[in-house]
């Protein structure tokens, strides 16, 4: 389909636009189609770059070492009224996602990916790469592990300090 585009785009702007001064050792015609198709490919270009300021990546679950999958990934942008939500997505079944919006702004931007409840930010400073981004999370227990054993001991003694005149 890109091909299809350049190509229609050449024929366009070949018919419409004359170079003011041919390449050196080429006619008028070869000059005119090079340019053509040069400001062409340059105009696709910028038609595309908008569509590849995604925010993509994947949620891993560092407890599972397992891609994540249903995660909540929201992405933030800090604005003069704070912290406002600009767009949600949820994971695939590979952990993937993928935000169809631009990050980019005069101020950072912060993706947080909610799971079990439990929320993890990551920061997103201006100028950062936002494709391919790794996001960590956890399984979230009600009891931290090892706990129970920590319970069938006996208590451990408290530190008694002495006073100065040795009581």
């Amino acid at each position: 389909m890109a091909h299809a585009l350049v190509r229609a785009a050449s024929r366009l702007f070949s018919t419409r636009l004359r170079p003011a001064v041919p390449c050196v050792g080429r006619s008028a015609d070869a000059a005119r189609t090079s340019a053509c198709a040069t400001f062409a490919w340059a105009f696709l270009v910028l038609l595309a770059l908008p569509l590849s300021a995604a925010v993509t990546g994947t949620v891993i679950n560092r407890t599972t070492g397992a891609p994540q999958a249903a995660a909540t990934v929201t992405l933030y942008k800090f604005g003069q009224g704070g912290m406002e939500p600009v767009t949600e997505t949820k994971t695939g079944a590979q952990g993937q996602f993928t935000i169809n919006q631009n990050p980019a702004g005069p101020g950072p931007a912060m993706l947080r990916v909610e799971i079990d409840n439990v929320t993890y930010n990551h920061m997103l400073p201006p100028g950062t790469p936002t494709t391919g981004i790794t996001l960590d999370v956890f399984n979230a227990t009600r009891q931290p592990q090892g706990r129970e054993n920590l319970q069938a001991h006996a208590p451990v003694p408290a530190i008694v300090r002495r006073s100065d005149d040795g009581q």
